[in-house]
């Protein structure tokens, strides 16, 4: 059963350019529970790019991964998924906080961190760059597995 800790201390900059490392638990209250990963294809498009001896084969984008309890299905930033070449499998209309009713991309990826690789069937395009977010792990995938915020700590922790 895959178990995943994480705790990040990251540099923040204030209004005047000035720089300052932030505890872990400072970093958890400004970004949220997210863990460092990995956005590439799912295992069945890697297996028909490997085949094709395809030069996208083996290719991933880096980042951030937000657990957003918020999200009923998991989200890819489409940027990421278009310099990736993730293939769109469907729209859907998405809902957020800030938007009402909008079309979306449908993704087939996979997620992978240290210690756990997710293929996620479908998810959602949405801009997240922005706020520093390759993916946004939603409740489609937590459902599998207990999800604990230590905001003491400074620690979040997903099993499965």
């Amino acid at each position: 059963m895959p178990v995943i800790t994480t705790r990040i201390a990251e540099v923040a900059t204030d209004s005047h350019g000035a720089e300052k490392q932030l505890t872990a638990s400072e970093t958890l209250a400004l970004r949220g529970p997210c863990v460092p990963g990995a956005l590439t294809f799912s295992d069945a498009h890697q297996k028909v790019l490997a085949e094709s001896s395809s030069s996208q084969s083996g290719k991933v984008i880096n980042g951030m991964i937000l657990y957003d309890t918020g999200a009923s299905i998991s989200c890819f930033d489409i940027t990421a998924a278009q310099k990736l070449g993730l293939v769109v499998i469907g729209k859907t209309s998405m809902t957020s906080a800030s938007h009402a009713g909008h079309s979306a991309p449908i993704y087939s990826g996979k997620l992978i961190t240290d210690q756990l690789n997710i293929n996620v069937e479908r998810a959602m395009g949405a801009s997240l760059e922005s706020m520093g977010f390759i993916a946004l792990i939603g409740r489609d995938v937590m459902s599998i597995g207990t999800l604990f915020y230590h905001g003491l700590d400074g620690s979040v922790t997903f099993s499965i």
